[in-house]
């Protein structure tokens, strides 16, 4: 399919960028209304000569790193209801390197330890049905429950608890598995999302996560299904009803809500079980799911829950 090109216009407030090559997330890029520019993530801070302007032979963005006169390029396609571009990066040598895709998301914003503290987020791909929740305790203590984890080929629910510090110093996540084995996360705010970029080696992938939001009793009550594929039954209904009763797939169930907004399915038939239930942030539809035990922390059964 060819496009035309939609002629870049600057924004009247900051406009953020992320940028992926071959379909794998690289850097957030951010234009300010004067024409400065922020990338995320940078081990140093680009230069304050950085700037970006419409080519008005183009339309296209360009971007000057100030590094010796090397032009990026964006070139932004007309008739997408999101704005996305092709991005032309450009080696020391002005040789094309690289082309990526640029696309417009809400615009960043710093993070502190609040961001992370007492949240959970998710990672969610639709076209490998994989999802992970991860939950940053406030008492220190980190949870991933995930169905991305692979044994013998065959998709697989695992459960990992390790520790979490904020590194005020560096605006560093650490999540600390043990004494001498951690992996530090720079990350970065941007709506309903948070951007997660591993710093173990440059260039690395950076993660795009959902934040959840507080269920509201009156908006949950309905039908839903649940999809957990790693289950012999992957499709589950699960209806709320008013007054804190539910149904399971037929069975009888119990609902509250937590005082961090978190929805909990009980049964009377089975105490050791428990349904947790996050609002994915910006959706009135879309929930994370994932059933414990516990008996054993490492039976679960996560999924992606939606309202029939």
């Amino acid at each position: 399919t060819l496009y035309d090109v939609k002629p870049y216009s600057p924004p009247s407030t900051a406009q953020s960028l992320l940028i992926s090559y071959d379909g794998i997330n690289r850097a957030v890029l951010t234009v300010k209304s004067d024409g400065s520019l922020d990338y995320f993530p940078t081990e140093t801070p680009i230069s304050e000569a950085a700037k970006g302007s419409t080519n008005s032979s183009t339309g296209a963005l360009d971007l000057d790193f100030d590094e010796g006169g090397v032009i990026d390029s964006i070139y932004f396609l007309a008739g997408q209801g999101k704005r996305t571009g092709i991005y032309l990066d450009y080696n020391e040598s002005n040789e094309l390197a690289q082309v990526g895709v640029a696309t417009m998301i809400a615009k960043t914003s710093p993070v502190s330890e609040a961001t992370i503290s007492g949240q959970t987020f998710v990672y969610r791909d639709e076209a490998k049905n994989e999802i992970v929740i991860l939950k940053y305790n406030k008492d220190g203590s980190f949870e991933d429950f995930n169905n991305d984890c692979y044994v013998d080929g065959q998709q697989s629910a695992c459960y990992y608890s390790a520790n979490w510090n904020w590194n005020a110093e560096f605006a560093l996540l650490e999540e600390i598995y043990s004494e001498f084995d951690s992996t530090p996360y720079k990350i970065t705010d941007s709506g309903a999302f948070v951007y997660f970029a591993e710093q173990l080696a440059e260039g690395g992938e950076i993660f795009k996560l959902r934040k959840t939001q507080a269920i509201t009793a009156d908006a949950f009550v309905g039908s839903y299904s649940i999809d957990i594929p790693t289950e012999n039954t992957r499709y589950n209904n699960l209806v709320i009803s008013e007054s804190g009763g539910c149904s399971y797939e037929g069975t009888a169930c119990n609902w509250t809500i937590t005082d961090s907004g978190k929805a909990e399915i009980t049964f009377d038939a089975d105490s050791t079980a428990l349904g947790n239930v996050w609002q994915l942030a910006g959706s009135s539809s879309k929930f994370a799911f994932v059933m414990t035990h516990t008996d054993d922390v490492n039976d679960i059964e996560p999924g992606l829950m939606t309202r029939d």
